[in-house]
């Protein structure tokens, strides 16, 4: 499927809080549900980019739906994250209405949407994630800028940062950044990999996975953690 038919077949799915974007399936297949990022302030995932996902995943039979949530400061960290869940729940209930699997549910994000991604995975309905260059720590951005819209409070950044609440049991979770990402996401990746490393070895395992690249060339440098 190409880009503009990608995108005259996107079903958009209101809620109350945030919104669905969903690619139908043409078979009983499982679903990527993709979070953006934008530090929780900005959507950076316009539609066109939708184009760029499925196109990607489509051919391996992998369905896409596409999470929107309230930004900051409109919202406290707290709703934001409470929404994805709600949209995730939401998701594995009514897949099968819309021909997909809902017993094979998957979340990913970057930056922001790693961030939520990691928030996701303790639920039950999610099979596992794809935590791409987020961010798991959030003291940091409490004492920087970014906080003018969040306005976090340090127990608000403690709740919600995924490096201090591993999940016990979960499924599999990968953890990936690129080594040109800024330094601090670098560090934040590495960490939370191990700690969930620590923390999850009986109930489920995690993927490490490093993305080089240099001037001519790009490769995966993946550690699997037990």
């Amino acid at each position: 499927m190409n880009a503009p038919a990608i995108l005259t077949s996107l079903t958009a799915i209101p809620r109350a809080s945030g919104s669905i974007s969903f690619l139908p399936p043409t078979r009983r297949t499982p679903t990527l549900a993709f979070i953006h990022g934008g530090y929780w302030q900005i959507n950076d995932l316009v539609k066109e980019n939708f184009a760029f996902f499925a196109e990607g995943v489509l051919p391996l039979g992998i369905n896409l739906a596409v999470i929107e949530y309230t930004l900051a400061p409109a919202a406290r960290l707290d709703r934001i994250v409470a929404e994805v869940r709600r949209s995730v729940r939401w998701l594995a209930e009514h897949l099968g209405e819309y021909g997909a699997d809902p017993n094979r549910l998957y979340v990913s994000g970057h930056s922001a949407g790693g961030h939520l991604t990691a928030m996701t995975m303790p639920l039950a309905e999610v099979c596992g994630g794809i935590a791409i260059s987020g961010i798991y720590d959030l003291e940091p951005i409490r004492l920087n800028y970014l906080n003018e819209k969040l306005g976090l409070d340090a127990v608000e950044a403690e709740r919600n940062s995924p490096v201090r609440d591993v999940p016990a049991n979960a499924g599999e979770l990968v953890v990936a950044y690129g080594t040109r990402e800024l330094a601090e996401l670098c560090r934040q990746s590495i960490e939370y990999a191990q700690a969930w490393t620590k923390r999850v070895c009986r109930g489920a395992c995690c993927r490490w996975m490093v993305l080089t690249t240099s001037r001519s060339w790009t490769r995966w440098r993946d550690q699997r953690a037990f």
